[in-house]
């Protein structure tokens, strides 16, 4: 297993890209996928799109980063793809019909509608679970940036559940939705040691 191995995979891309780019895609594909379908909200895209990220992985393994994972490298080129499907294919950012939506349904639709960059900070951390310092040696930026985005954009997302909430009839999703769900966002900051400042 190479995912949690720091520079392995690069390694051994330069030693055999074959065995690199298929134990990539037997490890990652599934992973992969499910990243950029929560992105998109469109399965088709989506496959494109992850197929996409292999191809381009096949061409830039050469340039793949040592020091963070395999998982945490793709999931970024992923999410770059998905940001390119949106901004120069038309690709729309959707959420299927949900005739009672749940809090994680709730949750993706405001996600889909931040900012392309605050999204795929909420994904790569909260969701795949990469760290801070992952994030930011894939990107090319100081921890401390990623940091501060997550901030900002874990601000956006609460306001914007907050207005669902208050414009959304009562019952499950009303108030005691607001308490429940949107507390537990708040227990993910503190997990992940990622401040919001005062409420």
């Amino acid at each position: 297993m190479l995912g949690t191995d720091p520079g392995a995979w690069a390694k051994l891309y330069r030693q055999d890209p074959v065995q690199a780019l298929e134990l990539a895609l037997q490890e990652q594909g599934d992973r992969v996928l499910r990243l950029v379908y929560l992105r998109l909200g469109d399965r088709r895209a989506a496959e494109r799109v992850a197929e996409e990220t292999f191809l381009h992985a096949a061409r830039l393994g050469r340039a793949a980063r040592t020091s963070c994972s395999l998982g945490a490298w793709l999931a970024c080129l992923a999410l770059g793809l998905s940001r390119s499907a949106v901004t120069r294919r038309g690709v729309q950012c959707r959420s299927g019909p949900h005739a009672a939506p749940t809090s994680e349904q709730r949750l993706l639709d405001e996600m889909r509608g931040l900012p392309c960059r605050s999204a795929e900070l909420l994904l790569l951390h909260y969701w795949s679970g990469y760290s801070v310092e992952e994030i930011a040696t894939v990107w090319g930026v100081h921890p401390a940036t990623v940091r501060a985005g997550l901030t900002f954009s874990l601000s956006l997302l609460r306001r914007g559940l907050a207005r669902s909430v208050r414009s959304g009839p009562g019952g499950p999703h009303g108030a005691g939705d607001e308490n429940g769900f949107l507390q537990r966002d708040r227990s993910f900051e503190k997990e992940r040691g990622v401040g919001v400042g005062p409420e």
